[in-house]
């Protein structure tokens, strides 16, 4: 019996300078020196000490999306940020000028409250009949108190074709909606003639279309009998430097 058991203490001592062996080796071939890899320790510790032993359930993801955000953050660089999977996805989308949903954009007020700040023309949000102001209370049944709000329009979005239950409230009193989701295509230029014959553009944001958008809407102004042109690019988050350049 004794034996045995010094066997399978060797054996997992074995594994254990092995795996270490591994990950030195691994360390220091990709040009990091022993203060980084003593840092690396650390990291894998606190990591494995929250897994193991905080109170509530947690997500691998999620600690290791606030272990990078956090390092990221440390740079103290405003032009610095990391972007979660959702995050980027959700960039993409609004870059690439559209995505599969129903076509409203959502806000947060300070007590948490998710409302509907716009609905998109002709989108199957506001031909279900939903409004701007209608604050949104669940999603396919799931109450958003107990979503972060990227997963609330994480759900709100999918497949064109599936159907989607939003559940609002308007004047106190709650309502669902069935809506069927569909490509959702984003306008990131908006022009009108102001008097004595001054264009007016309005640009959203850069994405994929908004070169062409915007060619369109200064021909459009051209041919009203354009004198003078205002571009406005208040409140534009940025976006593709390409669309910019164009």
């Amino acid at each position: 019996m004794k034996k045995i058991l010094k066997n399978i203490i060797i054996a997992l001592l074995i594994a254990i300078f092995s795996s270490l062996s591994t990950l030195v080796v691994i360390y220091y071939a990709l040009g990091f020196n022993q203060q980084g890899f003593f840092n690396l320790m650390r990291f894998i510790t606190a990591y494995r000490f929250i897994e193991m032993k905080y109170v509530n359930d947690t997500s691998d993801v999620d600690l290791i999306d606030g272990a990078i955000d956090g390092m990221v953050k440390s740079l103290n660089d405003p032009h610095s940020n990391y972007l979660s999977p959702k995050m980027y996805q959700n960039l993409m989308e609004q870059t690439q000028g559209s995505f599969a949903g129903i076509g409203v954009i959502m806000g947060m007020d300070n007590e948490k409250n998710i409302h509907i700040i716009g609905v998109l023309e002709n989108s199957p949000g506001l031909k279900a009949g939903l409004q701007v102001g209608d604050q949104i209370t669940a999603v396919d049944g799931t109450s958003v108190t107990q979503m972060a709000f990227d997963e609330v329009a994480a759900h709100v979005r999918g497949e064109p074709g599936t159907n989607v239950v939003i559940t609002i409230v308007r004047d106190g009193a709650q309502q669902d909606f069935t809506i069927t989701r569909d490509n959702i295509k984003l306008k990131t230029v908006d022009h009108e003639m102001l008097e004595n014959n001054i264009g007016y553009i309005q640009i959203a944001s850069f994405s994929e279309d908004t070169a062409q958008e915007f060619k369109d809407a200064y021909t459009d102004l051209q041919n009203q009998g354009m004198k003078s042109l205002v571009i406005d690019l208040r409140n534009n988050p940025g976006g593709l430097l390409t669309s910019c350049v164009e």
